[in-house]
């Protein structure tokens, strides 16, 4: 078990730092999320790499491959739109609980353990959306999903 404080916050994260320590079902989850990351993104650069591949396919007349790429660019399109990040619901399914320290302290006694029950998709976006105001950032989420996904392939 890692722990992430969160700086701006009197918060605490406890994550697990494999998804091979994951409940089964929460391991599915998180390998189909970090497969929406590579295929789909969430981001302006991957709508860049969708245009380019489209065009480049069209062009080439592999129309049902442009087709398919058409599509990702929407669910692309569709993400963006919606304010989700996939590879912050793939950082949710990682998050065991959430330590509250009471203003000031950092003294476990001082300390409330909010256990994480919902990791359905929609609980996950809440979940990182409500971390995101508690001051969990971009960067911490990419550096945490990108050492867990070394530590699985050095497994």
């Amino acid at each position: 078990m890692r722990i992430v404080e969160l700086p701006s916050s009197n918060k605490a994260l406890h994550i697990r730092e494999t998804p091979k320590e994951l409940p089964i079902n929460r391991y599915a989850d998180f390998q189909k999320y970090l497969i929406q990351v590579a295929g789909l993104g969430s981001d302006w650069a991957s709508v860049e790499q969708h245009f380019s591949r489209f065009f480049r396919l069209q062009a080439g007349a592999f129309y049902e491959d442009a087709t398919r790429e058409a599509y990702n660019m929407y669910q692309n399109f569709h993400l963006m739109i919606n304010k989700i990040d996939i590879e912050s619901v793939a950082f949710g399914c990682l998050i065991e609980s959430i330590t509250h320290y009471k203003k000031g302290s950092k003294n476990p006694e001082d300390a409330t353990v909010e256990k994480i029950a919902d990791y359905s998709e929609q609980g996950l976006i809440d979940l990182t959306r409500r971390l995101g105001a508690y001051g969990l950032t971009k960067e911490m989420v990419s550096q945490i999903v990108s050492d867990v996904k070394k530590k699985s392939i050095e497994a």
